[in-house]
């Protein structure tokens, strides 16, 4: 499968699913993964999703390895967005 059709296919996961979340639950934070490609869909107060999940973390070995490695996504883009002078 070429990347391309990877990427549409997550897109249009996420764009149906918060849809979805968006009639019925007040927040949420979602990350979709396939292959080498993934998205992340939020809403709501940054706070309590956050509290959310690290209250979720303790409990759970699998959302701590989700948790841990979408903050090692994070931090690589924001090294490469500085290196490439997108980000001061």
């Amino acid at each position: 499968m070429d990347n391309e059709k990877t990427v549409n296919e997550i897109k249009s996961t996420v764009q149906a699913f918060t849809e979805w979340l968006d009639t019925n639950s007040d927040e949420y934070l979602m990350l979709v993964s396939k292959g080498d490609s993934s998205i992340l869909a939020a809403k709501g107060d940054t706070d309590r999703i956050v509290m959310g999940l690290v209250l979720g973390s303790m409990q759970d070995k699998r959302l701590t390895y989700i948790i841990q490695r979408a903050a090692r996504v994070i931090e690589i883009k924001n090294t490469v967005d500085m290196l490439i002078g997108k980000k001061k």
